[in-house]
């Protein structure tokens, strides 16, 4: 809930719900040193729409893949401009620093329409290579200004929707246990 809905979005007031977060959308949390990536904008299924190449990258697991552009560009939305049919009011001007998912993460979670998934994605699968200790190579490697994510494992969690239509939908439960390292 959020006011003026636009994307990136800015956090709620602090306060409104009691033990809840306010935290912006998309956004980059940390939880017992788990990184969570989270974004309530259904960028998998405008990816599904938009993709080019649909055969090449992080084999032939196609929701795996879409979630891999994410982590391997570094933003909760990897889709510019996003597409008429999204219906998306993308703040374009906030996007470039607002949509980017800080650091490395273990976990993006990101709802959507599509099938639930819950997968480890080699995200490296999608970037160009580069040669380590290569300057230009890594220059090159970069998305628009942005570095790759260096972690390659990364675990995607689409947890569906918890409404569809007339009857039930369904979630992820995430259980984070402190002490264990991802």
């Amino acid at each position: 809930v959020c006011e003026p809905f636009v994307f990136p979005q800015p956090p709620m007031e602090e306060g409104k719900v009691e033990g809840a977060v306010a935290a912006p959308n998309p956004a980059t949390l940390d939880v017992e040193g788990l990184r969570i990536a989270v974004s309530s904008v259904d960028a998998m299924k405008h990816l599904a729409g938009a993709e080019l190449g649909r055969g090449y990258g992080a084999g032939a697991d196609r929701l795996a893949r879409l979630a891999a552009h994410c982590i391997s560009q570094r933003l909760a939305y990897p889709i510019f401009p996003s597409p008429r049919m999204a219906g998306l009011p993308l703040d374009v001007a906030m996007a470039e620093e607002k949509a980017q998912i800080s650091g490395d993460v273990d976990v993006l979670l990101m709802p959507s329409d599509l099938a639930p998934l819950a997968k480890a994605v080699d995200a490296s699968a999608l970037l160009p290579v580069a040669v380590a200790g290569d300057a230009k190579a890594e220059t090159e490697a970069s998305v628009g200004g942005i570095v790759p994510s260096a972690n390659s494992s990364v675990l995607a969690v689409n947890p569906g929707r918890t409404a569809r239509g007339t009857g039930g939908g369904s979630y992820a439960r995430i259980m984070v246990s402190a002490g264990e390292t991802p």
